[in-house]
């Protein structure tokens, strides 16, 4: 696991613990957004949130009824997780703990449902990592994952943003090129701190999806984000089916739901 990785986010916990608390903030949206997501298909069950980062999701889903577990590499993360789940369960402290190298502590565990919610842009092997979560994915249980459209309007947004402020950057040129590469190759700033020459992973819905599918998996459900509440993503369950064409292949986050085909299972 990268150190640089796993310092970023010890870094970064008690700014994205101030940003779980305001309504507005996008990512706060959208972990109600996968909440909503979840609550089709489930209406309780144990579930793993990987990559809990400061809880928000969790708490979503605890005050639903689901008996939540999660795991974070940033152990900062996790002592937030459990701050806020304290309310909802008596033993927070217990069902949050840190990742090991990077590696999912919950060994021999099996849930109804396992929701990693941008977790891939930071693996460096997607099919390895989720054939990992697959195997402790109960029969009939849901995968909820997450990856950016590198293509996406946001990214493209951000891309030119990035070049707009060239002319103040010059004195740092080399963080400007990283970050615009990044931008280029994994949708986020940072790219996942991850080697893109060896890297195995996806870069947007139809290539995510491809890959559940070759473990034995149908996705049976999916919201697509722009990642711009005003004028894109204010009701985006309520999509006509152009929107949801358009959000699919040019918005910045698709969030998918996989179910293990049983047909597939039976087989195996």
């Amino acid at each position: 696991m990268s150190d640089e990785k796993k310092d970023n986010w010890e870094r970064e916990a008690k700014a994205w613990t101030e940003r779980a608390n305001n309504p507005s903030d996008y990512f706060t949206r959208r972990s109600g957004f996968v909440t909503q997501l979840i609550c089709r298909h489930r209406s309780g069950g144990r579930t793993l949130d990987v990559g809990c980062g400061s809880g928000l999701l969790s708490f979503l889903l605890a005050d639903k009824g689901f008996d939540i577990y999660g795991t974070d590499l940033s152990e900062n993360m996790v002592t937030e997780s459990a701050r806020r789940l304290s309310t909802l369960t008596n033993n927070s402290s217990e069902r949050f703990r840190a990742c090991i190298d990077g590696e999912v502590p919950f060994e021999g565990d099996s849930f109804d449902v396992i929701a990693a919610i941008d977790v891939l842009p930071y693996i460096e092997d997607w099919p390895r990592y989720i054939t990992k979560l697959s195997d402790m994915v109960k029969k009939d249980g849901l995968l909820v994952l997450t990856c950016t459209n590198r293509r996406g309007l946001f990214v493209g947004i951000s891309i030119v943003y990035m070049f707009l402020r060239l002319p103040f950057m010059l004195g740092n040129i080399k963080k400007w090129r990283v970050t615009l590469v990044n931008l280029a190759r994994t949708g986020y700033w940072s790219g996942g701190f991850v080697d893109y020459h060896s890297s195995k992973q996806c870069y947007n819905a139809n290539c995510l999806d491809s890959l559940l599918v070759g473990i034995g998996f149908n996705q049976i459900d999916e919201i697509n984000l722009f990642a711009h509440p005003k004028f894109f993503d204010k009701k985006p369950f309520e999509r006509t089916a152009l929107g949801r064409y358009f959000a699919r292949n040019f918005g910045w986050h698709h969030i998918g739901v996989y179910q293990r085909d049983y047909i597939t299972f039976q087989q195996e």
